[in-house]
């Protein structure tokens, strides 16, 4: 689990540092990124769980997009909740975060409708190959061998016993 934790907060880190130095990348970074980090972390499981998790936080994305772009109001706003919630119970989908991102053009604004997809996609499938391979690495026994060796190393670096 150290190992995780270090691979989300480097992860997080590094898509916040590219967010704000490459124009492009800006809409990479939304705060619903650290949910799904945890949400991977914590639950995991088989990669096309995953996949489908990506596939519907995408789709509510599209969803939010098109309809902030048709409209930006309160009927809108209402539409892409119902819509994604429906989304989310037909395909029973345990991941709120999917809810978060569909209103995510609400309060961002962005100036393309394909911008918030795109940068959903492209963030959550680059987390999700490394926590993939972690898992492995995990279900090997090497990772535990490891997380043990530095949290011996950072505890007789800091002097203390057990």
């Amino acid at each position: 689990m150290f190992l995780r934790n270090v691979f989300i907060c480097v992860y997080l880190v590094a898509v916040y540092w590219l967010s704000h130095h490459f124009a492009p990348a800006k809409m990479a970074f939304y705060p619903t990124l650290g949910a799904f980090c945890f949400l991977f972390m914590k639950k995991g499981g088989p990669l096309p769980h995953m996949a489908r998790i990506i596939l519907g936080a995408c789709a509510s994305a599209v969803i939010g997009s098109l309809l902030h772009y048709v409209d930006a109001g309160a009927v809108s706003f209402l539409i892409t909740t119902a819509l994604t919630l429906t989304l989310i119970q037909v395909s029973r989908l345990d991941a709120a975060p999917i809810m978060a991102v569909s209103i995510i053009p609400y309060f961002v604004h962005p100036t393309a409708v394909w911008i918030l997809p795109a940068a959903v996609l492209v963030s959550l499938s680059g987390l999700l190959v490394p926590i993939w391979l972690l898992d492995r690495l995990e279900k090997s026994g090497w990772a535990a061998s490891l997380e043990a060796a530095v949290l011996r190393t950072l505890k007789a670096k800091a002097g203390l016993k057990g």
